[in-house]
């Protein structure tokens, strides 16, 4: 009980902008949880970009075909 008390001191007197890293490698819940959020962030990136290349694509296929379909000058 003593020693929860005194983490808590602790937390409350340290810089909360700073991160401290080297205990990650103590908690394999923690490290699996960074990888498998910056493996998602990742993923999601990579989803969007391919949606988007897709749709443009699409648009231009779309383009030709209705450029191909269009009457086209015969004199």
């Amino acid at each position: 009980m003593v020693e929860n008390l005194y983490l808590i001191g602790q937390f409350d007197r340290r810089n909360k902008f700073f991160m401290d890293f080297s205990n990650i490698h103590e908690n394999p819940f923690i490290f699996l949880s960074w990888v498998t959020a910056i493996g998602l962030f990742i993923s999601l990136i990579e989803a969007t970009l391919i949606i988007r290349l897709e749709n443009y694509n699409n648009e231009k296929k779309r383009v030709a075909l209705v450029k191909s379909l269009s009457p086209k000058k015969l004199a």
